[in-house]
């Protein structure tokens, strides 16, 4: 269901990327599975660099495999996510597909500008960027917030001084239960 969709959207990218389709071509014919949860499809590549859709009978030469749990780290970016990610299968191929995964990028502002002109077009992608970084820098000051007050205001956290003051004391009084132990036991003997 949503297979064609992302498969259409990752061909029209590589449109735009000669370099990619270049390194995919030398694995024309190899099948990629993807796997992530209950969701599992595969791909082939074919003789121009693209993708479609593999036949239900090819084994894969690599299986890509990425915990169900872990697709929200692709809101801090497909790097993060294909940390996560275990490859499996054909060195070689794994490493292009890991290596186009990594690079690609989408050229949105190339897209838009055909239909809105390429000052507007620039205008548009500049303004998404920022409204991203802003958000992006909201998340962290409002972070930061909340542990300045958990750690200053409710105390219900320790600053890092606090910490070490308070291992220090821990160190201190394990060694005088140590010690006292000891005094106890030649007492007793």
């Amino acid at each position: 269901m949503l297979v064609a969709p992302a498969l259409s959207f990752c061909n029209h990218v590589l449109t735009q990327e000669d370099w990619a389709r270049e390194r995919l071509k030398s694995f024309a014919g190899q099948t990629a599975r993807l796997t992530t949860g209950a969701l599992s499809f595969s791909v082939t590549v074919t003789p121009l660099g693209f993708f479609k859709p593999a036949q239900a009978t090819a084994q894969p030469e690599v299986t890509v495999s990425v915990p169900a749990d872990s697709l929200w780290q692709l809101s801090q970016g497909r790097d993060a996510l294909l940390s996560v990610a275990r490859i499996e299968g054909r060195a070689d191929f794994a490493d292009t597909l890991s290596f186009v995964l990594r690079h690609l990028r989408w050229d949105l502002e190339a897209d838009l500008a055909p239909h809105c002109g390429d000052l507007l077009a620039h205008r548009i992608v500049s303004g998404v960027n920022a409204a991203i970084a802003a958000q992006r820098q909201c998340f962290t000051n409002l972070s930061s917030n909340l542990a300045d007050y958990l750690r200053d205001e409710s105390r219900d956290l320790l600053s890092t001084s606090e910490m070490r003051q308070l291992h220090s004391e821990i160190i201190d009084a394990e060694s005088s239960t140590e010690l006292l132990e000891r005094r106890i036991n030649r007492f007793a003997s």
